[in-house]
């Protein structure tokens, strides 16, 4: 990991571009459609999840960190996640942001009572723990994004997400790290809300991503595997080559030397390949040992998902 100057004198917005007003009116109209599209999928299918491709890869560090920030570089773009309380990690943070994002509204239900939300992404740590990582991660964690455009990098106040913030004040008080009050709803800053709903997303799903979280690795690389299979699938060509090297850096596993770090793969493959049925063949390691190869599969990657929720 290592640590970046952040630029602040061009405006990043939330759409991936450097202003909102560059969509053409059919680019926005189609937007605007796609979130339609999710937001039914959603009611109909509840455990069809998105999430924005910008966040794919290893959102958050898999283990607990000294910093209070961590960079997750990407061929395209930064992600700089920070904290006053310690960066959030492993399992938890990634099932509370996979479920944030894929809330109807900006008004997030959490469930009644603190049990059934615990019961919903199955955690069993204490309910002190529990609700000290809930509240590092909505009220305190800063989400900067860094994008490279025509060659530069832009960054400014518009790319700075936070969650929740001081917007809901009926959890005012609930910031308080020894607070033991339950709110059963919050509100979503609206920035992070048009941002997830804005964004090009990748569909998985929720109960698979749920039965993986006893390594955030498989999680990530369940995802990951969505997203790229189903990109492969929509172009010419049949196969797509990745440094080993490079999915280090994307999966956040740098500090591991690189044989660790293919035999932890390796490992994670056994647990997130069961999921896509029919794509054992469709990766395998370069004969040098140094690049992952994915070929093009011949079933949708979305209908095997959405199968999954029957």
């Amino acid at each position: 990991m290592k640590e970046k100057t952040f630029k602040s004198n061009v405006i990043y917005a939330l759409t991936g571009r450097p202003c909102e007003n560059c969509l053409q009116e059919a680019e926005m109209a189609q937007v605007a459609e796609e979130h339609e599209f999710r937001v039914n999928e959603k009611q109909e299918k509840p455990d069809i999840f998105y999430l924005p491709e910008i966040f794919v890869g290893s959102l958050f560090p898999h283990t607990q960190i000294e910093s209070n920030i961590w960079v997750a570089d990407r061929p395209l773009h930064t992600l700089r996640i920070s904290s006053p309380y310690g960066v959030p990690y492993g399992t938890l943070p990634r099932l509370l942001l996979a479920y944030i994002i894929n809330t109807p509204s900006a008004l997030a239900f959490l469930g009644n009572s603190r049990g059934r939300f615990k019961n919903i992404l199955g955690s069993e740590m204490t309910d002190r723990e529990f609700d000290r990582q809930i509240r590092n991660l909505f009220f305190h964690t800063l989400i900067d994004i860094e994008v490279v455009w025509g060659g530069t990098s832009v960054v400014g106040t518009d790319s700075r997400l936070l969650i929740i913030g001081a917007r809901d004040p009926s959890w005012r008080n609930y910031q308080d790290l020894k607070s033991t009050k339950w709110r059963k709803e919050l509100q979503i800053h609206p920035l992070f809300f048009e941002f997830v709903n804005n964004a090009k997303q990748v569909v998985f799903n929720f109960q698979t991503y749920l039965s993986l979280s006893e390594s955030p690795l498989a999680m990530d690389l369940y995802i990951w595997l969505s997203r790229e299979w189903s990109s492969l699938q929509k172009k010419e060509k049949t196969e797509n080559s990745f440094p080993l090297v490079l999915l280090q850096e994307v999966f956040g596993c740098e500090e591991k030397s690189i044989s660790e770090f293919k035999e932890e793969l390796v490992n994670c493959f056994h647990k997130a390949l069961p999921y896509f049925p029919g794509f054992q063949n469709n990766v395998k390691l370069s004969e040098d040992g140094k690049h992952l190869v994915l070929t093009k599969p011949k079933k949708s990657v979305e209908a095997i998902l959405k199968k999954d929720d029957e």
